[in-house]
């Protein structure tokens, strides 16, 4: 099988201002992720706050939905801890759901774990993520 570049999918409907349709995920299956984001999808997200996948499932369930084309791999993070959330983008997540942020100054944290510097405060640690 030929290597396909990963694409934010996700992100060129919102700038083409259409929606995007996900499936949501809360069973650590990487079985069940692969056939789900086979269905037509546009992302599947994977929910670490209340579904339940650990961090080393996480990792082969986005490797699963990395296998299918146009299809963006997400993750809902169990809280607002730069250290969660670099993880989830250093496995392969394309995009961040951050829960239970409620004032500016979280909005600001959340979107600095995410960037890399001058814009945030994310490390550089090539894993998964830098070879989408």
């Amino acid at each position: 099988m030929a290597a396909h570049r990963l694409t934010n999918k996700v992100l060129d409907l919102w700038k083409a201002r259409k929606p995007a349709v996900t499936a949501w995920m809360g069973i650590g299956s990487p079985y069940t992720a692969e056939a789900l984001a086979r269905q037509g999808f546009d992302a599947c997200v994977v929910d670490l706050q209340h579904g339940m996948v650990d961090e080393g499932t996480v990792i082969q369930m986005f490797a699963a939905i990395a296998t299918v084309p146009g299809v963006t791999p997400l993750a809902r993070v169990r809280c607002n801890q730069p250290d969660k959330i670099h993880f989830l983008l250093d496995a392969g997540a394309l995009g961040v759901i951050c829960p239970l942020i409620n004032t500016a100054q979280e909005v600001r944290d959340f979107v600095a774990a995410c960037r890399y510097p001058p814009q945030g405060r994310r490390s550089y640690g090539p894993g998964r993520g830098a070879f989408a």
